[in-house]
């Protein structure tokens, strides 16, 4: 079932995202405002895996892309849940 996009990031760098019939599970880096993270997850019932990028901008919003290995790559802007 697809749900409306989001993308989980916890201290510890570990977290998971879904969009679209995508989900993954992310190993996450961070450094100052930005973070690097590789995923491995779903994507409507295939195995995939990839990796991607984010920045925090002034406006407190992650922008950044996210790559599918040997495939598609998409951008993607978050907002932090209030």
């Amino acid at each position: 079932m697809v749900v409306p996009a989001h993308m989980t990031l916890k201290q510890n760098g570990l977290g998971n995202f879904q969009m679209i019939a995508v989900q993954g599970d992310i190993d996450a880096r961070f450094e100052d405002n930005r973070v690097e993270f590789s995923w491995v997850g779903d994507d409507d019932g295939s195995e995939t895996s990839g990796r991607g990028w984010g920045e925090v901008g002034k406006d407190g919003k992650l922008r950044g892309r996210i790559y599918f290995h040997l495939g598609d790559d998409s951008s993607f802007v978050a907002k932090k849940k209030s």
